[in-house]
């Protein structure tokens, strides 16, 4: 592990607390996780309808959110399994939640800004389709 780091082990209480934390963190990761497959698996339906292909950058999304998250609740479950580590192991976690809400932030900025440029194209493709039916 990670020299630097104090040494201190938590007691009782604290690692339940970290331990349902990690059993949080790796719910949530094989949420994500499942659902992304399911969405990637329904893009595979855009040959027979367009529309399911934007199923599946979401889904991608999803999958890497899912395993990241995974990723966290494995280093907190480390922090209770362990004697002797429980800070090092706990600044891993940390690190890996850290780069979690990293990854959800990006995806969301980027999401939100494709959308809003959806929205401009629509409203500029019906502006057009609106002028063009005036004249």
């Amino acid at each position: 592990m990670a020299e630097g780091f104090g040494h201190y082990e938590f007691n009782t209480l604290e690692n339940s607390i970290i331990d349902k934390t990690a059993r949080r963190a790796k719910l949530w990761g094989t949420i994500s996780l499942v659902v992304g497959v399911l969405q990637v698996m329904s893009s595979c339906g855009a040959l027979a309808n367009p529309s399911f292909a934007a199923q599946f950058p979401s889904g991608v999304i999803a999958i890497v959110v899912g395993i990241v998250f995974m990723g966290v609740g494995t280093s907190l479950k480390n922090v209770v399994q362990t004697q002797g580590n429980d800070i090092p192991y706990m600044m891993q976690a940390l690190e890996k939640l850290g780069n979690a809400l990293l990854v959800q932030i990006v995806c969301t900025i980027v999401g939100v800004v494709l959308i809003a440029l959806f929205v401009a194209v629509l409203v500029v493709f019906f502006a057009a389709s609106a002028a063009s039916n005036a004249t």
